[in-house]
């Protein structure tokens, strides 16, 4: 341990005996009478989401946690198989600690998309950001009184919901984990998916959650979320999960609602991400590679152009007819992380082909 780094043992105990109930008096049991109380797995999503565990569901900022854990709690609300998988319906609550705002408007695209009723739904949001160290009992009050089968932690594993004084402390973020735990003891063993961040610079294979292993093992199984363009992989971590492993596959679409406008009365469109099959994905996935060679090509042709230029070419507009300088830049980020890089960005913010970008251009 490097010598700037202390634990106050004393103080760590007692905040971990703190986050535990009062049991009965510790007894032991014969092998033969332990093995007679079996164990039976229920599932919330089969195959999925196993009751009364806790899961992390982790991705990079815009990759779409928020995107996917709207239309999956949903599911479970109405009882709606979540593509392949059965569902096991029950009410919901979602901790929308970090952006009530954007969680509303996904939520206003969802219901219209998913063709619900909200009224219908049996669904609890608590629509503010708190110490969850300091009110995990309110919160395990609501989850009580809702008979919550599905707990969402939407707080990008917030300082303010964690309690913690650094949101890589390991320590700190083991205790997260465990009052999460203590969420599962509810009366109906809810299943916790608490949304959380990456480590600096992760990669599609280290979609690891802040905070370490100590917060990993502390929780059942970690999903991780990959956006590449407009398709989007979620997957079991192969080093953390308890089951069959797990992929699924979403495809990224702008919706607009009458309910989410700017403040001229314009709608503002709104990601929405709708579960496919495999088959689905894959088209979408050679439809981005399509695109990403129709934007070199054309960077090739105009190799001083501007975002706008290129969109043009590229016959990309929005419903109202302006160039989609958005999805060009979207582009460019992706064509720049790929290795080796096929553009690249002056430090005047110009963009324009690598050596290896032109001669990608230049395949038949």
């Amino acid at each position: 341990m490097p010598p700037d780094v202390t634990f106050d043992n004393a103080a760590l105990t007692a905040k971990i005996m703190s986050l535990k109930r009062t049991d009965s008096p510790l007894t032991g049991k014969s092998l033969a009478d332990f093995l007679n109380e079996r164990t039976t797995v229920e599932y919330v999503v089969d195959d999925v989401l196993v009751r009364g565990y806790v899961y992390s569901l982790t991705g990079a900022t815009g990759s779409g946690k928020t995107a996917v854990a709207v239309p999956l709690s949903l599911y479970v609300a109405l009882g709606r198989d979540f593509g392949r998988h059965e569902v096991q319906a029950g009410p919901v609550v979602y901790v929308a600690g970090e952006n009530p705002a954007d969680v509303r408007m996904r939520f206003a695209v969802a219901v219209q998309e998913m063709k619900i009723n909200p009224k219908s739904v049996p669904y609890e949001i608590v629509d503010r950001s708190f110490i969850l160290a300091e009110r995990s009992e309110e919160l395990q009050r609501i989850v009580d009184e809702v008979g919550a089968v599905l707990v969402v932690v939407d707080t990008d594993q917030a300082v303010s919901l964690s309690g913690a004084t650094e949101e890589n402390d390991n320590t700190e973020r083991m205790i997260h984990a465990k009052r999460l735990r203590e969420i599962t003891r509810a009366e109906t063993r809810p299943t916790v998916l608490d949304l959380c961040h990456p480590r600096k610079n992760a990669t599609k294979d280290d979609l690891v959650p802040r905070g370490g292993s100590a917060f990993l093992n502390e929780v059942d199984g970690n999903f991780c979320l990959w956006r590449e363009g407009d398709s989007v992989e979620m997957f079991s971590d192969t080093n953390k999960f308890r089951g069959a492993p797990v992929a699924l596959n979403f495809v990224k679409q702008l919706v607009e609602s009458d309910v989410v406008l700017d403040t001229k009365g314009r709608r503002v469109p709104v990601p929405f991400y709708r579960l496919v099959d495999d088959e689905e994905a894959e088209r979408q996935r050679r439809q981005d590679w399509t695109e990403e060679n129709r934007l070199i090509y054309e960077m090739s042709l105009n190799a001083t152009g501007y975002q706008s230029d290129w969109a043009k070419s590229c016959q990309w507009f929005s419903k109202d007819g302006d160039p989609r300088k958005d999805k060009v830049n979207r582009l460019l980020r992706r064509l720049e992380k790929v290795r080796p890089p096929l553009v690249k960005q002056s430090r005047a913010g110009r963009w324009s082909l690598t050596d290896a970008g032109k001669k990608e251009a230049a395949k038949p």
